[in-house]
C-alpha cells in the first residue's frame, strides 16, 4: 500500500531535485510505516527494519531514477528542445556553474561509476551504464550496513566476553545466514 500511495507522491519529480545524500525527512515516513507494519517500537534499528523486509532505502530508488532519466535525455534527438536544454546545462557545468548536471556527476562519482559523455550516448551502453550504477549502489548500500552490523556485532560480542579483547572479522556480506539473524536480533531488540 506503502508503495502504491504514498511512495509516487513522495517521489514525484525526483529525477529533478533529489540530493546525493539521503533525505531524512522522506526515510522517516517510510521507516514509521514500515515499523507499524512490522509491529515493532519506533525506537528500533533503522537498519534492521529495512533489513527484514528486504528493503532500500528510498534514496537508492531515487538515485536510480536520477541515472535512467539521466540516459533518457542522452538518447533524445539532438533537434529536440529537451536535448538543447541537457546540452546547455552540460555546458554551463563544464565552463564552471553549478547546475543539475554536478548534481548527478557527484551521485555517479560517490557509487564509484565513471562518466563517458560520448559512450553514455549510445543506445547499449546507456542501459549498461544503468545496470552498473544499479549493482554498484545496491552493493554500496549493502556493505555499509554489512560494516556496520559487523562493528556492532563486535561490540557486543566484547559486552559478553566481559571486555576481553575480540579480534575475529565477518568479512562476506553474502552470508545470508548470518545477515537474517543479525536482522532479527536487531529487530527484537
Amino acid at each position: 500500500m506503502f508503495d502504491t500511495h504514498v511512495l509516487p507522491i513522495l517521489n514525484y519529480s525526483c529525477e529533478l531535485w533529489c540530493t546525493p545524500k539521503e533525505n531524512s525527512s522522506i526515510e522517516s515516513v517510510q521507516l514509521k510505516y514500515h515499523r507499524f507494519l512490522l509491529g515493532v517500537k519506533h525506537n528500533t534499528c533503522s537498519a534492521g527494519v529495512s533489513g527484514e523486509l528486504g528493503l532500500f532505502p528510498i534514496y537508492v530508488n531515487q538515485h536510480i531514477q536520477l541515472i535512467e532519466y539521466f540516459c533518457r535525455l542522452h538518447q533524445v534527438c539532438p533537434s529536440r528542445l529537451v536535448r538543447k536544454a541537457f546540452n546547455t546545462l552540460y555546458m554551463l557545468h563544464n565552463c564552471g556553474f553549478h547546475t543539475w548536471i554536478a548534481r548527478v556527476l557527484t551521485i555517479l562519482d560517490n557509487n564509484n561509476v565513471v562518466y563517458d559523455y560520448d559512450r553514455v550516448s549510445q543506445n547499449n551502453t546507456c542501459s549498461s551504464f544503468v545496470s552498473c550504477f544499479i549493482e554498484n549502489i545496491r552493493s554500496m548500500y549493502i556493505s555499509e550496513g554489512f560494516a556496520s552490523a559487523s562493528n556492532l556485532l563486535l561490540i557486543v560480542m566484547d559486552l559478553v566476553l566481559g571486555g576481553k579483547k575480540v579480534t575475529s572479522h565477518i568479512s562476506d556480506h553474502r552470508d545470508i545466514a548470518f545477515r537474517s539473524s543479525f536482522t532479527h536480533l536487531a529487530v527484537s531488540s
